[in-house]
């Protein structure tokens, strides 16, 4: 009995330790996904701004 008791435990403890490792993941991955998307969005945001600038200095005036 003493022999499968300690494979639970151990098996319990294998469990807990690869649900924490996978939270530390999930936080890495969350914030690098967060990271890669504020700045694809400050991308885009810089983007639009740059074509606003261009077409306002480009613009045939038809008067």
């Amino acid at each position: 009995m003493h022999k499968h008791e300690f494979y639970f435990g151990g098996l319990n403890e294998t469990i807990t330790l690869t649900i924490k490792l996978a939270k530390c993941v999930n936080i890495i991955l969350f914030s690098e996904f967060f990271l890669s998307a504020s700045l694809f969005l400050q991308a885009n945001y810089h983007r639009d701004e740059f074509l606003h600038r261009y077409s306002r200095i480009y613009k045939t005036d038809p008067s």
